[in-house]
């Protein structure tokens, strides 16, 4: 199971979807929606690279921007967190359909994730009473 950690359930997201824009500038955006935060990226990474077996191949992390050069299936990818514009895939054209595919397995797992932490959280707080 992937760490997910917020400081309250509320402010755990509700259902992580995807949402993919449309070609601009040679590159297609695949956004994780309701996990767009800078703290939220690393969640996603790891998803990535623990349970669907992505392999990071660069990594870059600055103040409000990170990316990392991911490779899955022969496939080379990024994924950015860039401030407004929340977390995201991006990728050529010919790699999307594949890409959104995986940026929805991976969606999956966090939902499944925060279910569990939600469930877990609610039994603890049963047993208080």
């Amino acid at each position: 199971m992937i760490n997910i950690l917020y400081a309250k359930e509320k402010e755990m997201p509700t259902v992580v979807s995807i949402l993919r824009a449309k070609e601009y500038k040679g590159f297609v955006s695949i956004y994780f929606e309701k996990i767009s935060h800078l703290l939220e990226y690393d969640i996603i990474l790891s998803v990535l690279v623990e349970e669907l077996k992505c392999e990071v191949l660069t990594s870059f992390d600055l103040v409000y921007h990170k990316h990392n050069k991911l490779r899955w299936q022969n496939i080379e990818f990024e994924l950015r967190h860039e401030d407004f514009m929340g977390n995201f895939i991006r990728t050529v054209p010919e790699n999307a359909d594949i890409l959104e595919q995986l940026a929805n397995q991976a969606a999956d797992i966090i939902n499944e994730n925060i279910e569990k932490v939600r469930k877990s959280k609610g039994k603890r707080g049963k047993k208080g009473k």
